[in-house]
């Protein structure tokens, strides 16, 4: 009977310590992810996902195209590389034209060699 008692207190417990393992969401201070300025509804951001493919050194400006083979661009080449996949938020400025989208926020996704 005790050891019985015993073995049921602790699959007791290992099922609350894993439980409380799997429940647990990660909390970091980090600041080094930038604010983003919501200027209108939420509805007028969408997310999407850009390749690069070209980088222009002496202008400082990355080349992109989307799935559709629209090119973006966008200033700042700092450690991207050729054939990185970004991660885009895009604001549409509140109008059905892509043309006049601005790229809010990117993140790395992934790369690939070709």
């Amino acid at each position: 009977m005790v050891k019985r008692f015993k073995r049921t207190m602790a699959s007791i417990v290992a099922a609350a310590l894993m439980g409380a393992h799997a429940t647990t969401i990660p909390f970091t201070t980090d600041s080094t992810m930038p604010e983003v300025e919501i200027r209108h509804n939420v509805e007028h951001y969408y997310a999407t996902t850009f390749k690069i493919t070209d980088l222009e050194y002496e202008t400082d400006t990355i080349i992109f195209t989307d799935a559709n083979g629209n090119i973006w661009e966008y200033e700042g080449i700092e450690d991207w590389e050729l054939n990185d996949t970004v991660s885009v938020l895009m604001f549409d400025n509140g109008t059905t034209n892509i043309y006049d989208d601005e790229i809010v926020s990117m993140r790395y996704s992934s790369w690939r060699v070709d």
